[in-house]
């Protein structure tokens, strides 16, 4: 017989208060509001991009969160969209992460991942002015690769939130955070 192997899970800072089907699913920090904020306030980032050249794009900014401790960072699909679009348009896009309270550009990253069926569906509205769509799979993952101060060395590891991925959890109406 092959011997299970157990994955490691990092608790979240919570609880489930009610496991009734019938009442929406109560979540009880086991943090307090204090070190709850200030841990996802820790690991929130704002992401600005600007662009120069003649390439039909305004400045976007937008905001995300590092998931994970090697600075990998969840955010909307239309930021992802930038890193995409600066091989392809004559302008040069620079997209920057700002930290903080009030936020200061800290790092540079990059695109890791961004959802293709959002492209196929979103490619054409990258120059509205106000694009609408239902918000399905407008996601993507950017990662950190260097510090904005030249010299200055990447922290061995970015203050994070991590991410239930526990389906079983999530029910219709409940809140989440």
């Amino acid at each position: 017989t092959k011997a299970a192997t157990a994955k490691k899970v990092t608790p979240l800072p919570y609880k489930v208060i009610s496991e009734n089907p019938e009442i929406p699913q109560v979540v009880s920090p086991l943090l307090s509001i204090s070190d709850l904020n200030k841990t996802n306030r820790s690991a929130l980032v704002n992401l600005f991009c600007t662009t120069k050249g003649d390439g039909g794009l305004r400045p976007i900014t937008g905001s995300g969160m590092i998931i994970d401790s090697r600075g990998i960072i969840l955010t909307n699909a239309h930021i992802g969209q930038y890193f995409l679009l600066e091989s392809a348009l004559p302008t040069r896009i620079n997209c920057s992460v700002r930290t903080g309270s009030p936020a200061h550009t800290a790092y540079n990253a990059n695109l890791l991942y961004l959802s293709p069926e959002w492209v196929r569906k979103n490619y054409k509205n990258n120059t509205l002015s106000t694009p609408t769509g239902t918000g399905e799979n407008d996601f993507a993952f950017l990662y950190i690769t260097s510090s904005t101060n030249s010299g200055e060395v990447l922290p061995s590891e970015f203050p994070f939130v991590s991410i239930d991925t526990n389906e079983d959890d999530i029910k219709t109406g409940s809140n989440v955070l």
